[in-house]
């Protein structure tokens, strides 16, 4: 079994423990009233917007070092040797 799969059992079952101890309801006050949602609920909500804010930041830093890289002057072309190594 790979160090990947151990850790991924690992995650599963910290998860699930998680989930299944936090299923109590929980009063939210929002701007236009208030709101009863179970926490596990409130935790898998939180959890997808972090993710969906991570991967925008993270797509936005990659193009911006993408967009670097192509406009650097001081990159010189690749040698006759390197692209026949490449193709």
């Amino acid at each position: 079994m790979s160090f990947k799969s151990i850790v991924l059992i690992i995650l599963s079952i910290f998860s699930t423990a998680v989930f299944m101890t936090n299923n109590e309801p929980v009063d939210i006050k929002l701007l236009f009233g208030d709101v009863t949602i179970a926490k596990n609920l409130l935790l898998v909500l939180f959890l997808f917007i972090g993710m969906v804010i991570g991967f925008i930041i993270a797509r936005l830093v990659y193009q911006k070092k993408k967009t670097e890289v192509i406009n650097n002057p001081n990159l010189r072309p690749l040698s006759p040797e390197d692209q026949g190594y490449i193709s």
